[in-house]
């Protein structure tokens, strides 16, 4: 299972790296994000090539996330079709609603994205997020205050993505040995 998420978030990794050779410039791979226009905003002090493997790795957290419920959800069904069923469901109404949010977001020019509160809390916590939009974690520092102590978003989504994992594992072995 985890090697199937590895998989995937490297092959979308060299397609990135692909694409930048075919079509840019690999010179600046060494500059700070902070030169790239979309990332001026950022707080990090990384590099392009940093940038993409904190990408990649956030990504493969993502992945391993979806492919842990998907798996837990064929175990908790014995039968054939219904997890598969179910799977698909789950996968394919994630991403809708992850591109969904994401068009209605950009069309509103960022309206509907502070209006929403569902929005922020798809695109910030799920793994749908992560797998969709790893490098806008990056782009500016967004703080969620708990306890009066400002955390970044980016630690608490890894950290929720984590925590779900380690209990759909949990649960999907109990209901595997039973």
């Amino acid at each position: 299972v985890c090697i199937f998420a590895v998989m995937m978030s490297l092959i979308a990794g060299i397609f990135s790296i692909m694409f930048t050779f075919f079509y840019g410039s690999t010179s600046e791979i060494n500059q700070v994000i902070q030169s790239v226009s979309e990332f001026s905003q950022s707080p990090y002090n990384l590099n392009i090539w940093q940038l993409w493997i904190l990408v990649t790795l956030l990504r493969m957290l993502g992945y391993i996330t979806i492919i842990c419920i998907a798996t837990m959800v064929a175990v908790c069904f014995k039968m054939s079709v219904l997890p598969f069923a179910i799977n698909v469901l789950l996968l394919v109404g994630g991403f809708s609603v992850s591109f969904y949010l994401e068009e209605i977001s950009f069309s509103a020019l960022g309206v509907i994205r502070d209006k929403y509160e569902v929005y922020q809390i798809f695109r910030k916590y799920t793994p749908f997020g992560i797998v969709l939009d790893g490098s806008g974690f990056f782009r500016v520092y967004e703080p969620v205050d708990i306890f009066g102590y400002p955390i970044s978003t980016l630690t608490i989504t890894c950290l929720i993505n984590i925590l779900l994992t380690c209990i759909v594992v949990a649960v999907g072995y109990k209901l595997y040995i039973s």
